[in-house]
């Protein structure tokens, strides 16, 4: 691939349903007052690429390390991607992807028409949603401890030495944590069956951070659900039953999206 100015970036691939949205959205100034250049479609075969035209030149390696440049980009692309999706199925392709002319695009389609095709053909009327579980600790430690008030009582050992008793106490405080960890996880592996029984499938995410993608700390669960849209009234009440029930244990349960299905693509190599 080569990089100069006015090639073309691809911000995501979808079913013709969508070149009315594209139309719309072309030549919109963004809310912050800056201007970007039109989005258009290419489309071949069923399949339609929404485009917009860029110099590549700007997409140097000092420009993508900087969060801010990128971040701003990022959302730009998120956002039409985001749109498109309210009218069409999307496949997403990566943040960057820039081909140098019209025709290289028109190649790019030709040689993965059918995996593409397929895909939207699989996805329509599907969609991503993220499901994330994060935990107080001292509240969850505070409620198992009254659920459990046998193994609290072990970190009171029976009058004996000094010694004898700080052994006791140790020994105690370890089983409490164990018996605390284990139970969290039952909670968890509870939840994320429950869940599951709605999904199509699913991918489990990082619980770290990054610079792009700050969390709260507290995060157990992170997981990407693909859900069909006849049954996701059912999937958002399971979690508001869930989150109801769990946040006395400590647990408060975030549900975010909807999303493109980025973590459920093949990945597509050649352009």
């Amino acid at each position: 691939m080569t990089c100069f100015a006015h090639s073309i970036y691809l911000h995501c691939l979808a079913a013709p349903d969508c070149i009315e949205t594209v139309h719309e959205l072309s030549g919109k100034i963004e809310k912050d007052g800056t201007s970007r250049n039109a989005l258009s479609c290419i489309e071949q075969n069923g399949i339609v690429a929404v485009i917009e035209e860029v110099d590549a030149r700007e997409f140097s390696p000092p420009n993508l390390q900087s969060v801010a440049w990128v971040g701003e980009r990022a959302c730009h692309h998120a956002s039409v991607v985001e749109k498109i999706l309210r009218t069409s199925p999307v496949m997403p392709v990566k943040f960057g992807t820039i081909f140098d002319s019209a025709e290289s695009v028109l190649r790019f389609l030709t040689v993965h028409q059918n995996p593409i095709f397929e895909f939207l053909q699989n996805f329509r009327g599907k969609s991503e949603w993220g499901v994330q579980i994060f935990l107080d600790t001292e509240k969850s430690r505070s409620r198992f401890s009254e659920k459990e008030p046998g193994l609290k009582g072990l970190t009171c050992p029976m009058e004996s030495t000094p010694g004898i008793q700080y052994l006791q106490k140790k020994q105690a405080a370890t089983l409490l944590e164990k018996e605390w960890h284990f139970w969290i996880k039952e909670i968890i592996n509870s939840i994320s069956k429950t869940l599951h029984d709605y999904a199509d499938a699913s991918v489990k995410l990082s619980l770290s951070s990054d610079k792009l993608n700050s969390r709260p700390a507290g995060l157990v669960f992170n997981t990407s659900f693909l859900i069909d849209e006849n049954c996701l009234p059912v999937f958002k009440k399971s979690v508001a039953d869930l989150n109801a029930i769990r946040v006395e244990d400590g647990l408060i349960i975030r549900f975010i999206g909807p999303w493109a299905p980025y973590h459920f693509c093949p990945e597509l190599s050649g352009r």
